[in-house]
């Protein structure tokens, strides 16, 4: 058992093949490709049996050669590391890297983007990407293609932690960007699922083959919900899975009931990639073979597990543009508890983005949405099946829910008292019954819409 554990924290550790001997040739990271997949695979099977210290061991290793790298090659880091007279070869101990400032977006898309990335790294890496906006300000940046076969082999150990394999029958609606599942089961394009005939010929014959996992993401899924629900009842899955949007918990539920399953999803950033994995006990795991997680206070301060704070993340597996001590727009707490699935990585509870906090009236306090939904699937989860908020002014929010069935005059006044408790009566809340919340052109559903502008 320690051989098999030492060999796999090596392979974790260091670089994979398809990087260390492709050199400035694209086709030999496409040779070396399916070995790294197999051993990458193999590597990250044994980590359920890692102990912390294994993961601290890890992380330390990999944080030194992104910081490293960082310091010798990318003008910027080089520049910092200078100014604050920090030696990434003497560090020791995480909380060293607190030395580092804090990173935001808005500081990134100030900076040169030839100041951010490396220069010694073959120009077939350089993978531009764009972040969605989410946060309110959109990022063009770099990704490095090293990182496209992490990203592969994570998609494996989110099945693993649902209990379900890559090997499983899986059919993917849409997510035509992610290209980690362009080789599982069969996916159906967005236009091709979208449209009634094709649905009938191609995606609900496949349905009728029984596929093990359906992958979406959160409108995507609802909205299948919906047409197969009046066009093909009684469709089951082994496992569900969405990414890319958050669902309330009382919707989840509903949707599990729905197709005779559980459901999970996964956690992440457009600039750092994965940062949680949902396993079967439905709690998020950190990735700690992807990054180095932290949570921060508003001054920068490292607070303690169990308390809320920004998420800081550094991601280990971009050498070309690469993202230290970087603050992704989320509120999180790093759970004290280690999570009874047996597995030692620590646990994160998400709050939502910056983007997603309704600030009060006149004051610096501000409520996140996501505390909101857990407010309302507590209390009305019989009642709702989707809603949305929309702040329409400074003290005016309309909250546009889909009922699950005819909701009283009473049953009204008791949620729009439930939302104004929540909200300490610091808003006037309008209710808007809806037949249908329709999802904006990208296919994402907001669970907040902002026709106001403010400062967070």
């Amino acid at each position: 058992m320690t051989f098999t554990k030492n060999l796999a924290k090596k392979i974790i550790s260091v670089a994979p093949l398809s990087i260390e001997l492709s050199g400035n040739y694209e086709f030999l990271f496409s040779l070396f490709l399916p070995l790294d997949r197999t051993t990458q695979n193999w590597a990250l099977n044994q980590t359920d049996f890692f102990s912390e210290d294994d993961w601290k061991e890890i992380q330390l290793i990999k944080l030194k050669k992104i910081l490293i790298h960082a310091r010798n090659n990318v003008p910027y880091w080089r520049k910092l590391f200078k100014n604050i007279d920090f030696i990434p070869e003497n560090l020791k101990e995480f909380k060293e890297l607190s030395k580092i400032p804090v990173l935001n977006r808005g500081e990134v898309k100030k900076i040169p983007i030839d100041e951010l990335t490396t220069c010694d790294i073959p120009g077939w890496r350089f993978k531009e990407a764009v972040t969605s906006g989410s946060t309110g300000e959109p990022l063009k940046f770099y990704q490095d293609l090293r990182d496209n076969l992490r990203r592969e082999v994570n998609t494996f150990h989110e099945l693993r932690y649902a209990g379900a394999s890559y090997r499983d029958h899986i059919a993917v609606l849409g997510l035509d960007n992610h290209k980690d599942l362009d080789n599982l089961g069969r996916r159906f394009s967005s236009v091709e699922w979208g449209d009634k005939y094709c649905r009938k010929s191609l995606l609900y014959p496949y349905m009728r083959l029984k596929p093990a996992v359906l992958i979406a993401n959160g409108s995507d899924l609802r909205r299948f919900l919906s047409l197969t629900h009046r066009e093909v009842p009684g469709i089951t899955f082994k496992a569900l899975m969405y990414r890319g949007e958050h669902i309330s918990e009382s919707e989840r539920n509903s949707i599990s009931r729905f197709f005779k399953c559980p459901i999970f999803t996964t956690y992440g950033s457009r600039e750092c990639s994965l940062l949680g994995i949902e396993c079967e006990n439905h709690k998020l795991h950190s990735v700690p073979w992807m990054n180095y997680f932290e949570v921060v206070s508003d001054d920068g301060r490292i607070v303690p597990d169990g308390c809320k704070g920004n998420a800081i993340t550094t991601f280990f597996e971009d050498f070309v543009m690469p993202f230290i001590r970087y603050k992704i727009g989320d509120k999180a707490v790093i759970n004290a508890e280690l999570c009874s699935c047996g597995r030692k990585s620590k646990t994160i509870t998400f709050f939502g983005r910056e983007s997603e906090f309704i600030k009060f009236p006149g004051s610096n306090k501000s409520v996140s949405v996501v505390d909101l939904m857990r407010h309302i699937d507590n209390n009305c989860h019989q009642e709702i099946k989707q809603y949305q908020f929309e702040l329409r002014s400074e003290k005016l929010i309309i909250f546009r829910y889909v009922p699950n069935l005819a909701i009283t005059e009473t049953e009204k006044k008791h949620l729009s008292n439930l939302l104004e408790e929540a909200l300490e009566r610091q808003f006037q809340i309008v209710l808007e019954e809806v037949a249908m919340i329709n999802p904006l052109t990208g296919g994402k559903t907001p669970i907040l819409i902002r026709n106001y502008s403010h400062n967070l």
